[in-house]
């Protein structure tokens, strides 16, 4: 639930045992998608949010 409300669009794939989060854009119409330093950051950002104590 909590993966939903933060990241809308992320699917879980239990039986394979991953999660699939969709790749954020610089905007919502247009945009291109996340590259370099800025990547990593959301990626570090996701992480700490799925699996935070």
């Amino acid at each position: 639930m909590r993966l939903q409300r933060l990241y809308p669009g992320s699917v879980i794939k239990s039986q394979a045992g991953f999660i699939l989060v969709p790749r954020p854009k610089t905007a919502g119409i247009g945009g291109r998608p996340l590259s370099d330093s800025d990547l990593l950051q959301w990626c570090t950002g996701v992480l700490e949010a799925v699996f935070a104590p």
